[in-house]
C-alpha cells in the first residue's frame, strides 16, 4: 500500500524539523524545512519526487535568503539572493542545474559591484568589477574558469591604475602600475605567478627611482637611484650577505680580545722589569 498523507519530524528540542507531503508513496506537495528555533528554512514543492516550480530559503531572522525556480529537480533560471535585511545580494542565472548565463553581484547599498559569464558553471569571458559610484574597477579575460590574457584595474576617479597579463590563471609576463597622472609608477616581470628579474620604481615625473631584483619571488637586490645611486644589498633580501656579515664580525671580535691580552701581558712584563730589574 503506497503512503499518502503529511509526515512530520521533530528536533530533540520537540520542535518541528520536516513537514513532506507524500501521494501514492511519492513526495507531492510541500516540503518545508525548519530551524531549531522553529522558524521556516526552506520550501519546496515536489511532484512524483522532484522538486519542481519556485523554492524558497529564508534566514532564520524570517528574511528571505534565495528565490530559486526547478525544472524537474534541476535548478532553472535566475537564481536571487538577498542579504540578510533583504537587500539584493546577487542573480546568478542557472540552465538545467549549471550555472550559464550572466551574474551580477550587488553591494549592499544596491550598486552593482560585480559582473561575468558562467558557462557549465565556469566564468568565461569579460569579468568586470565597479565601485559604488558606478565607475569600472577592473576587467579580467577568463577563459575556462580562471583569468587568461591582459586585465585592466583603474582608479575611482577613472584613470588606469595598472595592466596585468594572466596566463592559466597565474601573473605572466610584464604588469604595468601608473600613477594616477598617466606616468608608469611600477614594472613587474612575473613568471609562473611569481616576480622574476629586474622590478623598476618610478617616481610622479617618470624618473627611475628605484631597481629591484627578484628571483623566484624573492628580493635579492636593490639598486637606490635617489640615494646613492649604486648597488645597495639589502640584509632582509640577502641572507648570504647577513651569514658573511655576522662571521667576519665575530672574527673581528675575536682578534680584539686577543690584541688586548696580548697588550696587556706586554705591559705587564714592562712593569716587572722596571719594579724588580
Amino acid at each position: 500500500m503506497r503512503y499518502d498523507g503529511v509526515e512530520e519530524t521533530y528536533f530533540k528540542n520537540g520542535q518541528i524539523n520536516e513537514i513532506k507531503t507524500y501521494r501514492s508513496g511519492k513526495l507531492n506537495g510541500d516540503y518545508k524545512v525548519y530551524y531549531k528555533s522553529g522558524v521556516l528554512a526552506e520550501h519546496y514543492f515536489y511532484k512524483d519526487d522532484l522538486k519542481q516550480g519556485e523554492a524558497f530559503q529564508y534566514f532564520e531572522n524570517g528574511m528571505l535568503k534565495s528565490a530559486l525556480t526547478y525544472v524537474d529537480n534541476l535548478i532553472d533560471g535566475i537564481v536571487k539572493y538577498y542579504f540578510e535585511d533583504g537587500e539584493p545580494k546577487a542573480e546568478v542565472t542557472y540552465k538545467k542545474g549549471n550555472k550559464q548565463g550572466s551574474t551580477r553581484v550587488f553591494y549592499h547599498s544596491g550598486e552593482i559591484r560585480e559582473l561575468f559569464n558562467n558557462v557549465n558553471n565556469k566564468i568565461e569571458g569579460t569579468y568586470s568589477t565597479y565601485y559604488k559610484s558606478g565607475m569600472i574597477k577592473g576587467e579580467w579575460i577568463y577563459t575556462n574558469g580562471a583569468p587568461d590574457g591582459q586585465s585592466k584595474f583603474y582608479y575611482a576617479t577613472g584613470e588606469l591604475m595598472a595592466e596585468k597579463e594572466y596566463k592559466n590563471g597565474k601573473e605572466n609576463g610584464l604588469t604595468t602600475i601608473y600613477h594616477k597622472n598617466g606616468n608608469k609608477k611600477e614594472e613587474i616581470i612575473f613568471d609562473n605567478g611569481k616576480k622574476q628579474g629586474l622590478n623598476k620604481h618610478f617616481d610622479k615625473k617618470g624618473n627611475l627611482i628605484k631597481e629591484i631584483t627578484y628571483k623566484d619571488g624573492k628580493k635579492i637586490d636593490m639598486r637606490d637611484l635617489i640615494k646613492h645611486n649604486s648597488l645597495i644589498t639589502n640584509n632582509t633580501y640577502n641572507p648570504y650577505v647577513v651569514k658573511n656579515r655576522t662571521i667576519t664580525q665575530k672574527a673581528l671580535i675575536s682578534l680584539s680580545i686577543i690584541l688586548i691580552v696580548a697588550l696587556g701581558t706586554y705591559f705587564l712584563y714592562l712593569l716587572l722589569v722596571w719594579l724588580f730589574g
